[in-house]
């Protein structure tokens, strides 16, 4: 006998259900509601915040992101949903309130003097190192747009397809972003050494 959906999701504990079925939960506002949010947390907080660390680099500006991502989550829930695949929503408003905060704060300026301080002197540095401070520089002079594409390819493994989706572009302009990136990195590389 086939198991209606609904039926099969309450049969299910809470931690298998699948992150849409956990919002469908929260947009309810059943009593298992909570819950039913500190689960999706508990399966994304990792993901979110390793998102706006790498955007932000500083740990609280991480955490304030991330507390104000889940909390605008919870919210749109509780207005009547979201209507796209939940972990990508969430990966684009931590994308969007990190770069609203880089905005704000004007943290991108302090990011790369920050870097520049706190480099080896070229004495001191051997080639994987110098390598490696030149491409971090390079990356904190990009804009804002283009250092979170390099942070979805390079740190978050993500491919050019998916990078595309969530932020609502071609997956063509994505790899031409993606080569202009490379081809800059590649000459601030040439230019140093």
């Amino acid at each position: 006998p086939k198991i209606e959906p609904r039926l099969s999701y309450r049969l299910m504990g809470l931690n298998e259900l699948p992150d849409h079925g956990l919002a469908k939960k929260i947009e309810s506002g059943e009593q298992e509601a909570q819950e039913a949010f500190r689960v999706l947390y508990s399966r994304w907080e990792a993901r979110v915040y390793g998102r706006a660390f790498r955007i932000l680099r500083t740990r609280e500006d991480s955490e304030e992101v991330a507390q104000e991502v889940f909390l605008s989550v919870y919210k749109a829930m509780m207005r009547g949903g979201i209507r796209e695949d939940v972990g990508r929503y969430l990966m684009r408003s931590t994308t969007n309130a990190s770069l609203n905060l880089l905005a704000r704060q004007e943290t991108a300026r302090r990011a790369v003097q920050d870097v520049a301080t706190t480099g080896a002197g070229p004495a001191e540095e051997t080639g994987r190192a110098a390598v490696a401070r030149v491409l971090r520089g390079a990356v904190e002079r990009l804009p804002e747009k283009l250092r979170v594409l390099v942070v979805q390819r390079y740190f978050e493994n993500m491919s050019a397809k998916e990078i595309a989706k969530e932020a609502g572009r071609s997956e063509r302009m994505v790899n031409i972003d993606l080569w202009r990136i490379r081809e800059r990195l590649l000459s601030d590389l040439r230019n140093a050494g």
